[in-house]
């Protein structure tokens, strides 16, 4: 039957851009209900499929017929029309295999909590984003007749502009007609402008093309909404909804001049908004939004290898109430314009600070005494005339001091701030170029023959055509990709479902300790945006909110919901943690992540199983017990495990149903955000979850001494972990857990298995890189078996391999940045010192990136630095010891009690020494075995409680007494 009714269709091809409903004609699916209901036939949801497929077939077949006409085979003299047939009816059945993916589509999941499948447009790509506003009494089952899946967002992926928001669609359709009705036509003679002598000065064509743009809305188009929150400057679009604009304009070189969205005005006036002062706005904001005058952007150097800012020469002294500008800059763009007043200086205002907090950004007038145009530069062969790109002198420029941007050494983080949408800008410029290129090609080779035939039918031309098609098509969805990142996930801070600026607009840098190089700037979080996340938290918090109402298997679905999204982007969230961490791929992918997984599955069953007690108490009375979350829990998480900790800290406070501000380490800010934008997309509620990348001296600190914060929970070093309990209970005597710091003994005796102990005992301390707090750093080998046992692990650390995390054979990646780098040297150099013996190692692994040698010393005395102080890196202390009872006793003189390890075969040593030593976890013929079922914590300066397992959610919870007078009580 289906069959049937596609033949019928063939009368209809050639007429789908008609408008049938006009014509009287239906639709084609309601051609097909009528034809159903007359056949007695069941109403299939999938027809489309069955039509695309008779459509394909026919199509294939008709296909055959033209081929078999070109070879001289064909039966029928009219077999060569069919050839024109065999397209139309492979695009009608495009069309409708196209129906049908979107209905599979929009069937599938959108992600409940206990689904697994969710839909998105791509493999990795969050589609959903913040959950809808919920009733007063909210059950997540109960919502939309039991589809608990949040609405989609507007800035979802959009990989087609027939997917724009209709108001964007509007604009994007404007674009085109004004691109096509005006800009294309002009292109010739504007290029002829351009080889002319009088290139240097602006074609006239050009400002009467702007006034028609700003006359018709197409006027500013880049300016984020994320700066311009009401479209007061612009139009307010998102970075990718503008993605789809730009590329329309990257058809013709002269459209974002004419839209006022051309390079470098687009990224100054992008600084300026953000970070300029008001007096700076007004006099240069204000002029170039109105497109009266332009600017240039001075970074690039002639001696410089790259645009990198930590390597320019420029200077930028003070000098009572001016700068003094001193610089050689080359290839600046746009500073030959005669329309360029400003220009946007980079310079070094310190360069003793720290790499990335030495440079700053000026203001300079182009018209300042001391600024020279010292020659004209071309970019392959062209010069861009009139804006140009030219070779710039600074001598002894003086410009006020109010022209500094932001504070001196701030211009890093304005740099790459303004970098990340110009780079959206350009790539998506360049995809609208190269297709306007494609179809000139396409043009080209209708109309040319070689070799008697027409290039259109050559297979090479094809093939190119169709290589080129592809090749477009996947840098597109990558610019989009990253667009849509920027809109969802950025470099914020995560403050009541909303990703905000700091108050103070402050970043710091990422950095990748693989190069040394910056990743991108974070926003700096200090004491106002923790009040702020706070205030976020407690409001989410209060009574009758959605996040106290909600059921707490409703909890417990969340989290699940959680994990599964976790769990679908593990390669992406492994990729992130290698990339800002520098541990192993393989490690990240193959234990963490999944480790993370496993954490919140497990406290997302325990949500509605934390419970209470009934009391047989004396008299006539009724007495239970009620487990309450103690509320707004203020957590720091370390930087040697960013995805695991952060799961440690959230599975058992939200599970008790608590409230959340974290601040995340700001050696490894980007795994955390992104599962912030998780949290936000599988649902849970507003100030549910708050997450502030920041400083200890600054955000941490603010978090510990906060009076609005119910407890806190930290892990890192023993030292910073006394700060935080002194502020805990000089404030409002807050809850605290606290997970420190370690010295941990791993104790070999004489009968262990010499191969497993060796292997073992080389995870134990070298395993991500060292930086372990229960890495097992004083190795404890019996003396009969310490020669041996020596040399072995000196053969095996030998062989360990250091070097690309990314590389799935490397063991040991860098350590995490310059600080514990130099430190980790620092002990190297005491621990020979002193006397220890140098195995192996000890010195740096490559020319850059902060990678370290795996170092073994022997000979290694109590006493010694690198016995009792926390290293945390890849260095491996041996020491040697007679009788069971003196190892106990040494093990034990340290002032930390985290962890520790027996290696045995006597199963009665093995409870005896577990049973001596002073640690919170003891480990028997293994090591580093974790599970999220088992607590973790330490004695002594190790911390305070526990995490993990069911002891991990005693400190996340307060226990109530209720007692109630009964009229009669009855056993």
């Amino acid at each position: 039957p289906v069959s049937q009714f596609s033949k019928f269709l063939l009368y209809c091809t050639g007429m789908s851009q008609c408008d049938l409903p006009g014509l009287g004609i239906p639709s084609a699916e309601k051609v097909f209900t009528q034809y159903s209901r007359c056949m007695g036939l069941e109403c299939l949801d999938n027809w489309n499929m069955y039509m695309a497929f008779s459509f394909f077939r026919v199509a294939a077949i008709l296909q055959g017929v033209y081929k078999r006409s070109l070879e001289g085979q064909a039966s029928s003299t009219s077999a060569a029309s069919v050839g024109k047939m065999a397209e139309e009816m492979a695009e009608l059945a495009w069309g409708f295999a196209t129906k049908e993916g979107f209905r599979v589509f929009k069937s599938m999941p959108t992600g409940a909590p206990g689904t697994s499948p969710r839909r998105s447009f791509s493999g990795w790509s969050p589609a959903l984003t913040t959950a809808p506003r919920l009733p007063d009494s909210f059950s997540i089952r109960q919502a939309s007749g039991g589809d608990t899946s949040p609405p989609l967002d507007p800035g979802h992926l959009i990989i087609s502009p027939t997917s724009l928001p209709p108001h964007v669609q509007a604009l994007h359709r404007r674009l085109q007609e004004f691109m096509s009705a005006r800009i294309l036509p002009a292109e010739q003679q504007l290029r002829d402008h351009q080889a002319s002598a009088d290139r240097w000065t602006p074609h006239s064509m050009v400002e009467e093309l702007k006034a028609e743009a700003r006359a018709a809305g197409l006027w500013n188009l880049f300016i984020p909404r994320e700066v311009d929150t009401k479209a007061q400057l612009g139009v307010g679009l998102t970075n990718l909804e503008y993605a789809h604009l730009c590329e329309l304009m990257g058809h013709s070189v002269f459209a974002p001049e004419v839209f006022n969205c051309s390079a470098p005005d687009t990224g100054n006036m992008e600084v300026l908004i953000r970070y300029g002062s008001e007096q700076q706005k007004e006099e240069w904001l204000v002029p170039l939004l109105n497109g009266t005058i332009r600017s240039c952007f001075a970074m690039t150097e002639p001696k410089v290898a790259s645009s990198d800012a930590t390597n320019i020469e420029a200077s930028i002294t003070q000098d009572k109430d001016s700068y003094i500008i001193n610089g050689h800059k080359w290839w600046i763009s746009g500073a030959l314009d005669p329309r360029c007043k400003i220009c946007v200086f980079m310079g070094k205002t310190d360069p003793s600070a720290s790499r990335h907090r030495q440079q700053s950004m000026i203001l300079v007038p182009m018209d300042s005494l001391g600024v020279t145009v010292v020659r004209p530069l071309s970019v392959y062969g062209t010069e861009d005339a009139p804006a140009g790109h030219a070779e710039l002198l600074f001598e002894g420029v003086r410009v006020p001091r109010s022209n500094l941007l932001l504070g001196e050494g701030r211009g890093f983080e304005i740099a790459q701030g303004r970098l990340g949408p110009g780079r959206i800008h350009h790539c998506m410029r360049l995809v609208g170029h190269a297709e306007r290129a494609l179809e000139l090609m396409k043009d080209r080779v209708k109309g040319r023959v070689a070799f008697g035939k027409p290039l259109a039918e050559q297979g090479t031309i094809l093939a190119d055509i169709a290589k080129s098609r592809m090749e477009i098509e996947q840098a597109r969805l990558l610019v989009l990709k990253a667009a849509h990142l920027m809109d969802t996930v950025g470099n914020k801070l995560f403050i009541n479902n909303e990703w905000q600026d700091a108050v103070s607009k402050k970043t710091f840098a990422s950095i990748n300790p693989s190069t040394g190089e910056v990743i991108c700037q974070v926003a700096e979080a200090d004491k106002a945006d923790v009040d702020k996340a706070v205030k976020a938290a407690r409001d989410a918090f209060k009574l009758g909110s959605p996040w106290r109402r909600m059921d707490a298997s409703d909890r417990g679905l969340l989290l699940n919901r959680l994990a599964d999204r976790i769990e679908k982007d593990t390669a992406y969230l492994a990729e992130l943690e290698t990339l800002d961490n520098g541990k192993p791929y393989a490690v990240a992918y193959s234990v963490d992540v999944p480790m993370v997984v496993k954490c919140l599955r497990y406290y997302a069953g325990w949500a509605d199983k934390w419970e209470g007690k009934t009391i047989p108490v004396d008299g006539d009375f009724f007495c239970y017990t009620r487990h309450e979350p103690v509320g707004v829990c203020g957590q720091i998480i370390p930087w040697n495990f960013p995805l695991l900790m952060q799961a440690w800290k959230l599975g058992p406070a939200l599970a008790t149903g608590n409230t959340v501000v974290m601040k995340v380490a700001e050696q490894t800010p980007l795994s955390a955000l992104y599962v912030a934008h998780l949290i936000k997309e599988v649902g849970f509620p507003a100030g549910v979850v708050n997450i502030v990348p920041g400083f200890g001296p600054t955000a941490g600190a603010a978090i510990a001494s906060h009076m609005d914060v119910d407890k806190v929970a930290f892990t890192g070093s023993t030292e910073v972990g006394q700060l935080i309990q002194q502020a805990a209970g000089s404030s409002n005597l807050k809850k605290t857990t606290l997970e420190l710091g370690g010295k941990s003994p791993n104790i070999i005796l004489s009968d262990a298995d010499m191969e497993e102990a060796v292997e073992m005992s080389h995870f134990a301390l070298f395993f991500n890189q060292g930086q372990c707090c229960c890495a097992g750093s004083r190795t404890f080998v019996q003396e009969d078996i310490y020669n041996e046992f020596v040399e072995r692990s000196v053969e095996r650390t030998k062989k360990r391999v250091v070097g690309d995390p990314f590389n799935l054979s490397t063991e040991q990646g860098p350590q995490v940045d310059e600080e514990q780098f130099q430190k980790i040297l620092g002990y190297i150099s005491t621990g020979k010192r002193e006397g220890a013996k140098l195995m192996c190692g000890g010195g740096v692994a490559a020319d850059r990136g902060y990678f370290i040698q795996p170092t073994v010393f022997g000979d290694v005395k109590d006493n010694m630095t690198i016995a009792r102080e926390e290293i945390f890196g890849p260095v491996m202390q041996i020491l040697k010891f007679k009788t069971l009872e003196e190892v106990i006793e040494r093990a034990n003189d340290t002032k930390y009690g985290l962890a520790a390890a027996v290696f045995t075969k006597d199963i009665d040593k093995a409870h005896y020494v577990s049973g001596a030593l002073r640690a919170g976890t003891v480990w028997i013929n293994c090591y580093d075995v974790f599970g999220a079922q088992a607590p973790f914590g330490g004695y002594k300066a190790s911390g305070v409680g526990r995490e993990l397992g069911e002891y991990g959610l005693d400190s996340y919870t307060e226990v109530k007494t209720v007692t109630i007078k009964v009229p009669q009580k009855n056993s």
